[in-house]
């Protein structure tokens, strides 16, 4: 583990950056983020977790066509939540639903508009915030296949129209999605356009 951080490139970097900037401030301590620093979570919503709750027990889902984003946490029930509520930042969400289903409690977030999620984990507690696309990529593209759902669109020999339209879009979005790119499609193919 340790000698993972001394080889990797990136964490090196962040700390030549940061004894670069300890040198500049005289020796005093500035506060900074990385992997040695804590993250400023102001902007994020906090949402305890169990102690029997690890990170590999809570998952997030994204659904743009529905504007949702799902937290899912295994092992935990409703009355941990009873007793201790999320807390912090709602920018970016305007409606929060609670489920509890097979042992898993879920948290639904309904966004303002299209985002990305960024999350952080820290024992007990798990932090996440709602980022517009709008703000994370230079162009944004959306893909419209058609159909969907309960309407196969035309259907010839035994062949449905949005079976072929939604796979040429799936393969558009992969060559088109890049570091500058957000692709969206308006149907997955399971919903109703």
């Amino acid at each position: 583990f340790y000698l993972y951080y001394l080889l990797d490139p990136g964490v090196m970097l962040m700390w030549i950056l940061y004894m670069h900037r300890w040198v500049d401030s005289g020796g005093k301590e500035e506060k900074a983020e990385g992997p040695f620093f804590p993250l400023d979570r102001s902007e994020y919503l906090l949402i305890p977790l169990p102690e029997n709750v690890e990170r590999s027990g809570v998952y997030v889902t994204e659904n743009p066509y529905k504007r949702l984003v799902l937290v899912s946490i295994e092992g935990a029930d409703e009355e941990f939540y009873r007793e201790n509520a999320l807390s912090g930042d709602m920018k970016g969400i305007s409606d929060v639903q609670y489920g509890h289903a097979d042992g898993t409690f879920t948290v639904e977030l309904k966004t303002d508009g299209v985002c990305v999620s960024e999350s952080d984990y820290e024992k007990g507690k798990f932090y996440i915030r709602m980022i517009p696309v709008t703000e994370m990529y230079e162009h944004i593209i959306v893909l419209d296949p058609g159909h969907g759902g309960s309407d196969p669109g035309s259907v010839v020999y035994g062949i449905r129209e949005k079976d072929i339209t939604l796979s040429l879009a799936l393969a558009l979005k992969e060559r088109l999605e890049s570091g500058k790119n957000a692709v969206f499609l308006t149907t997955d193919g399971s919903n109703d356009v």
